[in-house]
């Protein structure tokens, strides 16, 4: 069940199906300010290939289309995630992502209700995966431009979603890490529990092979050099 007085609150309906219409393609959990960013890096390039890591209920995912759909004529976006998935899985083991957060809002999105949604609005080019994301990512038959990382903030898992994206980049690819800092909530609890995505930047800012460009609030941007 829903909390639904928080949900009511929020999003003006007392149920999940209603919840789910609401929140699908719209729900994004980063700032207009990171999103921006993101932006003025996939403008860099004539065709750019955009992977995210974590899609979620797909609102970046949605921003991220409808700006490459009005200003590119060549452009393909990827999207993995768990998504209906995450239900197998459990928060401080090898996830950190509930069924549902702290106020008893859904946190599991369903791929196929996001596809139709993005659909419906007018997009085609892009493609979901189901499933780990570092497996899916290197099963993916695509040369990345632009990859944001955002699923499981374990460390392990942003390793592995970083070496994954990385086997898929090429000079030039920017790769940006959700959830990096150590000061700005919910980012020390995933700090605390095993150091999360800031331990993996901190690693990478001496890693010969990514250039850190950036942090803009949680966000973190690097650049491929080899």
């Amino acid at each position: 069940m829903i909390n639904k007085n928080i949900a009511m609150q929020h999003y003006g309906v007392d149920n999940e199906k209603d919840l789910r219409s609401k929140i699908t393609g719209a729900r994004a959990g980063i700032t207009f300010e990171e999103t921006n960013e993101i932006f003025e890096h996939l403008n860099n390039f004539e065709e750019p290939t955009y992977a995210e890591i974590g899609v979620y209920f797909g609102g970046t995912f949605s921003n991220v289309l409808n700006f490459l759909k009005h200003t590119k004529q060549k452009y393909h976006a990827h999207g993995f995630d768990l998504f209906e998935d995450l239900s197998k899985e459990t928060f401080g083991k090898n996830q950190t992502h509930d069924i549902k957060n702290k106020w008893n809002i859904l946190n599991v999105a369903y791929k196929n209700e996001l596809e139709k949604i993005l659909t419906d609005r007018g997009y085609s080019n892009f493609t979901l995966y189901k499933g780990s994301s570092d497996e899916t990512v290197s099963d993916a038959d695509i040369i990345i431009d632009v990859a944001l990382i955002d699923g499981n903030h374990t460390y392990n898992q942003t390793k592995l979603d970083f070496e994954a994206v990385y086997s898929k980049s090429k000079k030039g690819t920017i790769i940006v890490f959700d959830n990096s800092s150590d000061n700005i909530e919910p980012d020390p609890r995933y700090v605390k529990l095993d150091g999360g995505p800031w331990k993996v930047c901190q690693e990478l800012k001496k890693d010969k092979r990514v250039r850190f460009l950036k942090i803009v609030h949680r966000c973190s941007y690097f650049e491929v050099l080899e």
